[in-house]
Formats: C-alpha cells, structure tokens, sequence
C-alpha cells in the first residue's frame, strides 16, 4: 500500500511529529509536603496540578514511585504513605491522577484524604459511571458529554451519520446510551463500520481490549478512535482527550477548597471540547483518508517516518 500523500499545499503545511516526551523520575525532595499517584497515561494531568499547587501558594507535590520493587505488595503505597503521614513528612490530602491510581486507593487507602482528577463520559443528563465516594474524598471530574464527542465522530464522514462499533469489552448499556446521545449508528460485530471506539466508559471494569479492537478496525476498514494517550503511534487514527494541563489545575483549586473547607464536595465539570490527535502513519495503514477540514483542526499530527531505501519507493 503506497502511502497517504498530501494532496494539496495546506495540508502540507499541517504535518508535524508532535509526541510529548515522558517525564523523568521524580526524586522525594524536603519540600515536597504532597503525594501524588500518577497513571502512566497522565502525566499532563500532574504538570497542571504541580503548576496550580505553585499558582496557589501551597506547597510542593511529588510523584510517588508506583508499580516499583516490591512489586508483590500491592499495599506498599498506601504504607509507606500513612508512615510519612504520621511522622509529618507529609501533609493530606492524597492526590489520584488517573483511573489506575484511583483503585489502589480505594483498595489500600479508602480511609486517607483525598483529591481526585478523573475524566469521565455522560449521556442523556447522567454520568455513565458513579463518583468515587469514600469519606474525606472529593476532586475533579472532567465530564464528556456524548454529543461532543458525535460531533466529532461525524466531522471525520461529513454528510451521512457515522457506523460506529465499540471495542471488545466496552460495557454494553453504556456504549447504547452513548451512541444514542451522540446521535452516531451502532452496529454490531458483523456488516460495514466507518469508525471503531476504544473509550472507557466504565471505569473499574477495565479499560476495553485495545489489541482486539486494532485488529477488529484493520479487518473492517473502520477509523479506530482512542481516549487514551498512550495509543498515540500504537495504531489508533484518532485521540480524543481532555484538557489534562486544565483539569491538572482545576485539581489543585479543589485541594485549595479542600484545604479551607474540609469535606468540601467533588466538583464536575462538563467538557464542551476535546483535542484531537491525528496518527497520519496508522491513516495510511489502514487505508484511510480523513477530511482536510477535520486535519485542519486537529491539535497534533503525527505522520509516518520517511520511506528508506529498504522500502523500495
């Protein structure tokens, strides 16, 4: 397959490999008087928190080093947290960037103050998932409303309504009722698809298969739509994805108010839009072309790697 080429001027001028580096390990300093457990895939996410914490006067917050030796205690986290927090190391609240550092605390530290940034969908007047709750909890959440994204979903097939499948393992009933509010055609495992959904809807039953629903969009010609940013030059088309620098800030803002008023309650906020990442490379892959327009507003483009001489063009 020869690969998607510009076809004209303007276009040319949008492409751009624009992949966010990682950020580095972060050592515990004598400053830092705030834990935070960050999921891989929110990075950005902290980078905001760390600049509202420092916007706002407070102190200084560090990543904790999840997923590190002793990988066998689960519980190790949460320890070694109540320990700094007994000898005065550190201060409360907790921050949870993510899903993934979500359901550690809720396994291990459902007891200890803390801050939640999470971003979650919503469809006819209802979130799709229930807040987290436990006591001392509150934070952020960045809802999605399902009309933002068929908006989007319909801008890559201008003129008709998009067929659209959700990844294996997607919860059934929510992917309905999303489908339903965005105005988008759902279709089954079987007959034409335009654009396979890798999103999750329901967090705590797992994030869907996304090696299933790579495969699934390949086999059946369909644009494979992700809200995840690791995907990003793994084989998804399209990102779909929060403001993760906003809702990083709008996390320490809730730690302020938590701070001045304990108990201070959780704090949704409805997302009228969304970034859209493009992958040019899983594009030419997959055989498919988007809408110039739909290029032009995209907020990072990522496109394939120059062919060599082994490539024989």
């Amino acid at each position: 397959m020869s690969p998607m080429r510009p076809r004209a001027p303007a276009l040319a001028a949008l492409l751009g490999l624009l992949v966010a580096a990682p950020l580095g390990a972060e050592p515990p300093g004598p400053d830092c008087r705030f834990e935070a457990w960050v999921d891989a895939d929110a990075l950005g996410r902290y980078d905001g928190l760390r600049l509202g914490l420092e916007r706002a006067r407070l102190p200084r917050v560090c990543r904790a080093a999840l997923g590190r030796p002793p990988q066998d205690d689960p519980a190790a986290p949460a320890r070694l947290l109540r320990e700094a927090l007994a000898a005065g190391r550190l201060d409360p609240p907790v921050f949870l960037v993510g899903e993934e550092a979500l359901a550690l605390a809720r396994a291990h530290a459902a007891d200890l103050p803390a801050v939640y940034a999470l971003v979650r969908y919503r469809a006819e007047g209802a979130p799709l998932a229930a807040l987290p709750a436990a006591p001392g909890w509150t934070g952020v959440v960045a809802e999605v409303d399902a009309r933002v994204v068929g908006r989007l979903v319909g801008e890559a097939f201008p003129g008709r309504t998009p067929r659209v499948g959700f990844a294996p393992g997607s919860d059934p009933e929510a992917a309905a009722r999303l489908a339903r509010a965005a105005g988008l055609d759902p279709v089954g495992p079987q007959g034409p698809l335009d654009a396979l959904l890798h999103l999750t809807l329901v967090p705590g039953q797992g994030a869907p298969d996304f090696a299933a629903a790579l495969a699934a969009a390949r086999t059946r010609g369909a644009l494979l739509f992700s809200d995840e940013r690791g995907r990003f030059g793994q084989g998804a088309a399209v990102l779909l994805l929060a403001d993760e620098d906003l809702l990083g800030r709008q996390a320490a803002e809730q730690a302020r108010r938590w701070r001045a008023e304990p108990g201070a309650p959780p704090a949704p906020r409805a997302l009228q839009a969304l970034e859209v990442w493009v992958d040019l490379e899983a594009l030419d892959r997959q055989g498919v072309e988007l809408p110039l327009p739909f290029l032009a507003r995209a907020d990072r483009l990522r496109r394939a790697p120059p062919p060599g001489p082994a490539d024989g063009r």
